[in-house]
């Protein structure tokens, strides 16, 4: 996957907008890449067991369950539906590795560009309340907080985006960032 923006050439939105997509493209690969990977324990006739509500175990490793099912897909053992299964799971496991390697490229030169001249970057968290954080490692966000790159302010100085955005922004990672007073819950 290769794309058609010259990072040398490009602004720091243009260089963002194509970030944005590419990392977009980067988390179908990689939620495809891990539910082909929970398929392969399936088409070995694994069976999860639930640990709560949202977090399941397997009898095997991913690592093993993958070697086990590239043994079946191979057609050494078991009927054919289940090696034809087996070979579909592998190859939309191979597939999405490949996807991914072919994005983590793309995102290359975009990255080096960056590195090269750094600039502001403002991400947008999609998994809660629209807070906007300079980066993607905020010390008040989570493993689990997924994020929107925000491209039209890309490049802009901190005291334009408080003008812009105000209470919107993270006042860790924008210090000048106005703070909302909230009286919390209220109670009845």
């Amino acid at each position: 996957m290769t794309h058609p923006l010259a990072p040398a050439d490009a602004t720091p939105r243009e260089i963002d907008e194509a970030m944005s997509a590419l990392y977009l493209a980067t988390l179908k690969a990689e939620h495809e890449r891990a539910a082909q990977l929970s398929a392969t324990h399936s088409a070995i006739g694994e069976r999860a067991r639930y640990v709560s509500r949202t977090r399941k175990e397997w009898p095997s490793s991913d690592a093993d369950a993958l070697a086990a099912c590239r043994v079946l897909a191979a057609g050494t053992g078991g009927p054919a539906w289940e090696v034809r299964h087996a070979a579909q799971v592998v190859a939309g496991y191979d597939a999405a590795v490949a996807e991914l390697a072919c994005i983590s490229a793309a995102i290359r030169p975009f990255a080096d560009e960056y590195a090269r001249r750094p600039w502001s970057r403002f991400f947008l968290v999609t998994s809660s309340n629209g807070h906007i954080h300079r980066d993607m490692a905020c010390s008040t966000c989570h493993y689990t907080t997924t994020y929107g790159w925000l491209p039209s302010l890309s490049g802009k100085t901190e005291d334009d985006a408080v003008a812009e955005q105000g209470t919107r922004l993270c006042s860790v990672c924008f210090p000048s960032a106005p703070v909302e007073w909230t009286r919390g819950i209220e109670r009845t």
